[in-house]
């Protein structure tokens, strides 16, 4: 057999078994839909309530106990934006030769002269 007439065989052989099957009523169609769209509704209904219950339980277990420790340190704050200007930043370069600042705006200026021991 090649391929062609295993092909035809499958599809009458498939038309034969469908022919055989009990098909559902128009009227069991739409019961079985509905019980089973129903089933979904209670199912969810059920499953959101029990979510609620467990959250409030939760937060309520949270919520009564006593606080180990309180919180004073202030490096705990989350930290406070830094405002840049170019008024308040300087570059400084490093090179062999003698070092100079330049402020955010390019302009130059000499650095101060490096303290030796």
């Amino acid at each position: 057999m090649d391929f062609v007439d295993k092909t035809i065989d499958y599809l009458r052989s498939s038309k034969a078994e469908l022919e055989k099957v009990a098909w559902p009523s128009k009227q069991d169609t739409i019961r079985f839909s509905a019980l089973v769209i129903g089933a979904s509704v209670v199912m969810a209904v059920f499953f959101g309530v029990m979510d609620r219950v467990f959250m409030s339980a939760v937060e309520t277990v949270l919520t009564s106990r006593p606080a180990t420790h309180a919180v004073t340190n202030e490096s705990n704050a989350p930290p406070q934006p830094i405002e840049l200007n170019p008024s308040n930043v300087e570059v400084v370069t490093q090179s062999s030769t003698p070092a100079s600042v330049i402020n955010v705006q390019g302009e130059q200026k000499p650095a101060s002269p490096e303290k030796k021991p």
